[in-house]
């Protein structure tokens, strides 16, 4: 178990980094999109387990809050 976390961590470490330092801005605001959608996912499916149009909603008005 750590040995995977140690590895996941050595490749995305460095690709952090750089997203935060080096890419271009629409690269980094991409990044930021998508990591917020794949979060306010997991939350809306916990939190709206038995309701996908309330789970949809909720990550369509995240991402407009994201944008």
């Amino acid at each position: 178990m750590l040995r995977a976390r140690l590895a996941t961590a050595a490749v995305a470490i460095p690709i952090l980094v750089w997203l935060v330092c080096a890419s271009p801005p629409w690269v980094f605001a991409g990044f930021i999109v998508a990591i917020t959608a794949v979060g306010l996912d997991e939350f809306a499916s916990m939190a709206l387990s038995e309701r996908p149009l309330a789970q949809l909603l909720a990550v369509a008005a995240g991402l407009c809050f994201a944008g």
